[in-house]
């Protein structure tokens, strides 16, 4: 995969977290947004796999948004993943034990 697609990716899940972080509604829509674009172009491309390498990135948003787009493909990796982050209290470990919860629960459409 191109190394700028796991760039944007890296850096709109960086601040997605940061704005969730700050309680910025409008920076972390805003990122959700640019996010949602570039993982389907990571999709239509066929490579979530290539999304691996983000479960040990040390940005707990970037590790939990890999763990949530890789769930479909990799489920044991990223449920280890989002658990390890569910641990932090933080809002973004919350939202970690919220998708786990979720996922478990079937709501969740790869």
């Amino acid at each position: 995969m191109e190394n700028s697609l796991i760039k944007r990716y890296i850096a709109e899940a960086e601040a997605h977290g940061a704005g969730i972080l700050e309680e910025n509604s409008k920076k972390s829509n805003q990122s959700y947004d640019n996010l949602q674009k570039v993982y389907l172009e990571i999709k239509s491309l066929n490579r979530l796999e290539d999304l691996k390498i983000l479960l040990g990135h040390g940005n707990s948003s970037v590790r939990v948004w890999a763990a949530t787009h890789l769930l479909p493909v990799s489920e044991e990796d990223s449920r280890s993943t989002l658990n390890d982050v569910a641990k932090e209290v933080t809002p973004i470990g919350f939202n970690a034990q919220m998708i786990i919860n979720e996922w478990n629960a079937g709501k969740l459409k790869p």
